[in-house]
């Protein structure tokens, strides 16, 4: 590939990422657009370095700019991030590709995962019902036991294989997911809180299970279509993460007269380690408030004040991938099959930080002695 087509495919890649020439100056540290101009002209020579950052900024593989463009996957969100959407989009699907890559190097040496169950949605005859029926038949499927929150992101994880990540979207986005070739993807937002997020991986798994690319473009292009999916997703989320016999009979624990304190609401959701709506759209199902109700304590800012309160610091964010990803990555680095540079751009870190990383997380960085063991 020569300099011309090398320069073309660095302004189709920018343009994907939704960066200007000035951004992407910006992040190169470069004094003057003028310099991406040359670059994209085929008028400047790209250093060896310098295509390393470009990459990183990119979020994609060096390889992949000498080849020819590829079509980005369909990423259907919860909550669109107003701000470098598309940044976020190919982060996620780097992030995809590259465990893709940790399971095919190590494949003959991984369990066999389980196929995530398929059902069939029609957004013209779906309703909440459905969707706590479906709820309540996946939780059995996943045999998620009487505490799904607690269970549902190692088991979606380790048994099922879908590839869970996050970034730091603040208060702009929400969480994602995507069916890539290569297998199932959750992407969260790293700045919601623990119980927030479960309710998130719930949602998204609703979206997976349902997966239909024809219907997802559908939902993108259609703001009632939109609406109505993401309800259903919610129905089943709090459907998932909260067992209806087992709630009934915690109600009746907290309930005094009838009534239901503020307090013994949050006491159910931290129980549950899902959020106090999830709680809430479970109890409008099984009829214990009317619609008037739920929407009276959904828009009631004392109550969302003393929920808030309660969060302290209950969480210091989650990690950027999930226990899976790093043990493969160290595996694949243990078998020689990445080397240590590349196993610090994988967990991103540096080659200085990378065995206090590796301690931090319970790895050693070298460990190659080697005892015999007998076969059971």
């Amino acid at each position: 590939m020569n300099r011309k087509q090398l320069g073309r495919r660095i302004r189709e890649e920018r343009e994907k990422c939704g960066l200007t020439q000035h951004e992407l100056a910006d992040k190169l540290q470069w004094k003057s657009h003028a310099t991406v101009v040359a670059l994209e002209s085929g008028d400047r020579e790209l250093k060896a370095f310098e295509l390393f950052q470009l990459s990183n900024i990119l979020h994609m593989n060096v390889n992949d700019l000498y080849s020819e463009s590829k079509t980005s996957p369909l990423v259907l969100w919860r909550k669109k991030p107003k701000a470098q959407r598309k940044l976020l989009e190919r982060r996620f699907s780097l992030r995809s590709e590259e465990m893709n890559f940790l399971e095919t190097i190590l494949k003959d040496k991984l369990p066999q995962l389980r196929p995530l169950p398929r059902k069939e949605l029609d957004l013209r005859t779906a309703d909440l019902f459905w969707a706590n029926e479906l709820a309540d038949s996946i939780r059995r499927e996943l045999d998620l036991g009487s505490l799904p929150a607690a269970t549902l992101f190692p088991r979606l994880e380790e048994e099922f294989g879908v590839r869970m990540f996050s970034e730091s979207m603040g208060k702009d986005g929400s969480a994602a997911c995507c069916y890539f070739s290569f297998g199932p993807a959750i992407f969260l937002n790293r700045d919601e809180v623990p119980w927030r997020q479960v309710f998130s991986i719930a949602h998204e798994l609703f979206h997976l299970i349902t997966w239909n690319p024809t219907l997802v473009e559908k939902v993108e292009n259609s703001a009632a279509l939109h609406r109505k999916n993401e309800a259903l997703a919610d129905a089943f989320a709090a459907g998932l993460l909260l067992p209806e016999d087992l709630l009934r009979r915690d109600v009746r624990t907290v309930e005094e007269a009838g009534k239901l304190s503020h307090s013994g609401l949050i006491f159910l959701a931290r129980k549950y380690g899902v959020s106090t709506t999830a709680v809430l759209l479970r109890l409008r199902y099984l009829h214990y408030l009317s619609s008037d109700q739920l929407d009276q304590i959904l828009n009631d800012q004392t109550f969302h004040a003393l929920d808030k309160k309660s969060f302290g610091k209950a969480f210091d964010g989650t990690p950027a991938f999930g226990a899976r990803f790093l043990r493969l990555a160290y595996r694949a680095y243990q078998a020689a099959k990445i080397s240590r540079a590349r196993l610090a751009r994988l967990l991103e870190t540096t080659l200085i930080d990378l065995p206090d990383f590796l301690s931090t997380h319970g790895f050693p960085e070298v460990g190659h002695e080697e005892f015999a063991i007998s076969s059971p």
